[in-house]
């Protein structure tokens, strides 16, 4: 239900940048010469003339070598960071599929009549499939960049404000409210001998026959759905937050999130079977300690970064360069 928007990826690269003056730096002879480190690594006069504008006989000015450093030292982390995520991030095919469905559901059609309305517009389905793939394949990169550049924002800090709060409120019985998603749903389990293609053509089948009215979603769910305990409820599953399993909790919460209230999704895959979703309502529910963390955090970036401070600016702050020339 989280979105990772790009001020939320900017706002978590944030940090301090040490710069000062000094003297103007002729590169004419100095190729090889260290004019900068960052993160141990030494930045050298050919690294950055690229970079170099301005020169006056090739000697440039105290900005000048700077602005060149930073640009170097962008790219280079830029580099770094999409080479370390195009290795920990993929787009499964499965999850392309759970947003045509979604979408299918969200506009009220069948995933057949959704292919073909895509077509009467102009839109091929492997053109679709590649738009959502970008679409995923850059919220991945954001997350993953969000959550694994270092920045030196206090977390012990953080961390201890958010749990006083926390303890605050709860002393005072006085819990902020945050929201989630009631569902239900009616879940066809994969096994050894009853393979995701048939689970999902079970799903599909199912789901037909409840868009045909021929049972109802609670009926349904009793008869068909591998979860016997919410199956024993009309295949109620509760807030999604109480979901233990993080991939089914990510995957109903994202279908959802392109839901209206009352609505059915088509059959969605959740790495353990195929389920068929239905969105009760939206709710209020007492914030949990991690909510009351992640609202300090938030409120620790809002008070020292805006959201006009680029991409390159908070790369750069992810780290402090240290200039020869100062020391």
């Amino acid at each position: 239900m989280k979105k990772f928007a790009k001020s939320i990826l900017a706002f978590s690269l944030g940090l301090s940048l040490v710069g000062t003056s000094f003297a103007s730096l002729d590169v004419s002879n100095n190729s090889n010469s260290v004019v900068a480190t960052y993160n141990g690594q030494a930045v050298l006069v050919s690294d950055i003339r690229p970079y170099l504008k301005g020169s006056n006989n090739g000697v440039y000015s105290d900005e000048a070598v700077k602005n060149a450093v930073k640009a170097y030292v962008v790219t280079q982390l830029k580099t770094e960071w999409e080479a370390k995520a195009r290795a920990s991030i993929s787009v499964t095919e499965a999850e392309i599929d759970n947003v045509l469905y979604s979408e299918a559901a969200r506009n009220g059609l069948t995933y057949s009549d959704f292919v073909r309305a895509l077509a009467y517009q102009g839109y091929s389905l492997q053109q679709v499939r590649s738009q959502i793939r970008n679409g995923l394949y850059q919220q991945k990169m954001n997350e993953f960049l969000s959550q694994n550049v270092q920045t030196q924002i206090d977390r012990d800090a953080i961390q201890f404000e958010g749990y006083k709060n926390y303890q605050i409120a709860l002393a005072e019985n006085n819990l902020a409210q945050v929201d989630t998603y009631n569902v239900s749903y009616i879940f066809i389990q994969t096994t050894p001998l009853f393979s995701s293609e048939q689970a999902k053509a079970k799903a599909l089948d199912i789901y037909r026959q409840i868009n045909r009215n021929q049972i109802t979603f609670a009926k349904a769910a009793q008869e068909y759905s591998d979860d016997i305990i919410s199956a024993a409820n009309d295949g109620l599953l509760g807030n999604v937050d109480t979901i233990k399993n993080d991939q089914e909790r990510y995957v109903i919460s994202q279908t959802v999130d392109r839901m209206k209230v009352g609505q059915i999704s088509a059959p969605v895959d959740l790495g353990t079977g195929w389920a068929i979703i239905k969105y009760n309502a939206k709710e209020k529910i007492d914030a949990t300690l991690n909510d009351y963390v992640e609202a300090a955090f938030q409120q620790t970036l809002r008070s020292r970064y805006n959201s006009n401070t680029t991409l390159e600016q908070f790369l750069l702050n992810s780290v402090v360069i240290n200039y020869v020339f100062e020391q």
